[in-house]
């Protein structure tokens, strides 16, 4: 079956709304939904809409969210989405942060009682559509095992960041820490796909390419990465970090010089037990 953008995003926010999802909110989930899907990235794009649907028909997604946002700061701030659909609470944190941005030259945005985000390439490549760079992170639930592991420990943890070029063209890069995202081993069952033998384990540690049978992820680059692997996670999905809360900034002028890296790991580190937007002007101040 062939379907138009406009029908396939059409499907799936009535099917969100069946469920019990407000208009609005099922209008934007289905937006980035397709957003996904039409770049190929079926992980994160129809496949997700079954599982999002029966958390909203039996409640473990609210409805009508009393969603909040808390000023830490000139460039900083937190938004409560309580345990609404992770996409609408995403895209309003992203506006705060693109505001703040504009108006400080920097900002740092977090996420608390959110569901799941979906593909967060999405709320980069907002960022970068306004002329801003932005770096955006969040946990996950347990799904991976330490290299030679047999039980979940980490999770996938996904990392995106996003930027203008000299051409109006956007760079977008988004990745989850391990092999593979979850939602490809959703997707392959839905097939009735077998997934490459480097992608997963089952529940006694050995390599699986039966989709059903995957007990958990493993990290990329196996071995050779475990070290960062381990380091990376640890500092996505720390629970002893600093929240936004605890940090203000501010910055006298929008015409800032880029990030420097050390920067960057500070303040990745101190927000990494909440979903990040980090937006910053780019260099030539677009």
């Amino acid at each position: 079956m062939r379907l138009s953008r406009e029908e396939l995003k059409s499907l799936m926010k009535n099917k969100l709304i069946q469920a019990g999802l407000r208009e609005d909110h099922a209008d934007q989930t289905a937006e980035i939904l397709t957003w996904a899907h039409e770049r190929g990235f079926a992980s994160h794009g129809a496949v997700r809409v079954e599982y999002y649907c029966e958390r909203i028909f039996k409640g473990g997604i609210t409805h009508e969210p009393n969603i909040t946002w808390k000023q830490t700061g000139p460039c900083s701030g937190i938004m409560d989405g309580d345990n609404g659909i992770g996409y609408w609470v995403a895209t309003k944190a992203t506006e705060k942060a693109i505001e703040m941005a504009k108006e400080n030259g920097v900002a740092i945005v977090g996420m608390a009682n959110v569901s799941h985000t979906g593909a967060i390439g999405y709320y980069t490549e907002m960022c970068a559509k306004e002329g801003l760079a932005a770096i955006t992170f969040c946990q996950s639930d347990p799904m991976a095992v330490p290299y030679g592991g047999t039980e979940p420990y980490y999770g996938t943890n996904p990392i995106s960041f996003a930027c203008p070029t000299a051409d109006d063209r956007n760079v977008v890069f988004d990745m989850a820490t391990t092999v593979q995202a979850w939602g490809k081993i959703l997707d392959k069952r839905s097939q009735g796909a077998e997934i490459p033998a480097d992608w997963a384990v089952d529940e006694d540690g050995a390599p699986v390419t039966d989709p059903h049978k995957v007990n958990a992820l493993v990290p990329i680059a196996g071995a050779t990465a475990s070290i960062w692997e381990r380091s990376t996670n640890s500092i996505v999905s720390s629970k002893s970090a600093p929240t936004a809360s605890s940090l203000t900034m501010s910055s006298s002028t929008p015409e800032i010089t880029p990030i420097s890296p050390s920067i960057a790991t500070f303040l990745l580190c101190a927000y990494s037990a909440i979903s990040l937007v980090f937006a910053i002007f780019s260099s030539n101040g677009r």
